[in-house]
Formats: C-alpha cells, structure tokens, sequence
C-alpha cells in the first residue's frame, strides 16, 4: 500500500509548501449531459494549469516521485507506478463531500496538502501525478452510477494507458479497496474526455 511522504504529512500540519491562499471562483455550470462536459472540461484545465504552475507544479512532481519510489517500483514499471499513485489518492487522501448544493473543484496540490477531496479532487490529483511522471494517455470518465438517476452523470475517476500502446486501465481512487482496473459495475452512461 502506497504510504504518504513526510513532507506531505509535514505540510498539512502548516502551509511549508507555500501553497498561496485558496481562491473561490463561483462559475456557473449547467445542469445534464452539457453540464458534466463543462465540468469534465473544467477539471482538465485546473490539471494542465497546475502542472504550468510555478509552485504547484514541483510540489505534485515531488509528491508522485516520492510515492513511486516509496513503492520500490522499477524503472520503466509503469504498471507499478500506476498501481503505487492509485493507492495513494485511494487510501491517503480523504473523500469528503463537496459543500451543500456546490460543485466544487480544487487544484491537485492544494487536495494534496489538505488530504481531503471529493471523486473529481481525487481524479485531478491522480490525472496530475500521472501527467508528471509522462505518462502518455490520461483521461477521466464520468459515468451514471445510480440506478434511482440513470439518465445523470453521479462519478467520475481516471482512465490511463500507461505505455501509449492503447491499453486503458481505470483507476477509481475513492472506493475503498478497488483495485487498479476495478470499475463499477452499475455504468448506465460512461463519458471520456482526454487529457
């Protein structure tokens, strides 16, 4: 199982990662199919803007370079570092719900460094450490998981191909003991959106 680095644990005790104050921006999203695009295409932009990012960018480097190496994965084991990220964003990070009524989406280090998100937290996080450590194809998939709503969009994780050779494996980083490739088996609707 992936363990959190000490600087991490470090940090959440206080801000040494100098991470700048959190911002809210309040954006309006639609409701359906139109909405969950919006927000697929929302969360793909804080991962790329993040990894841009002076500060963030080499916190969330270090954070899946340290878990990597922590899980003693070989060189060129992509499926190891895979399996090592998963764990960690499943097992160290917290899923806590969104604020009431509020979709809320938070920059990959700041999930880090508060050890709390929700499904698409979690899947920013895991989409960004992947990115780091060049991993050639990263997506997330959001699908309708609720029998009670089947035509809404209720989950979201990530998908990558670990070699760019066309094989997808998901990651779903908030059920508690899934392992690498373990979906859902309630997928009334799937969508997929490329990072």
């Amino acid at each position: 199982m992936a363990r959190i680095p000490e600087f991490i644990a470090r940090s959440m005790l206080g801000n040494s990662l100098g991470l700048p104050a959190p911002r809210v921006t309040i954006t309006p999203i639609s409701g359906g199919d139109k909405g969950t695009k919006e927000t697929l295409k929302r969360m793909k932009e804080i991962v790329w803007e993040s990894l841009r990012h002076a500060k963030h960018s080499p916190i969330i480097r270090m954070a899946a370079a340290k878990v990597i190496l922590q899980n003693n994965c070989k060189p060129k084991d992509y499926l190891c570092e895979y399996e090592a990220l998963h764990e960690f964003t499943r097992d160290k990070i917290r899923w806590t719900r969104d604020a009431r009524r509020h979709e809320t989406l938070q920059w990959p280090a700041r999930t880090l460094a508060m050890g709390i998100g929700d499904c698409d937290d979690k899947s920013m996080l895991l989409a960004a450490m992947l990115l780091h450590v060049g991993f050639p194809g990263v997506a997330f998939k959001a699908i309708g998981a609720n029998p009670a709503v089947p035509d809404q969009f209720t989950h979201v994780y990530v998908i990558a191909d670990p070699t760019g050779k066309g094989k997808w494996i998901a990651a779903d980083p908030t059920v508690s003991g899934a392992k690498l490739g373990w979906e859902s088996p309630v997928r009334l609707r799937e969508m997929i959106l490329e990072l």
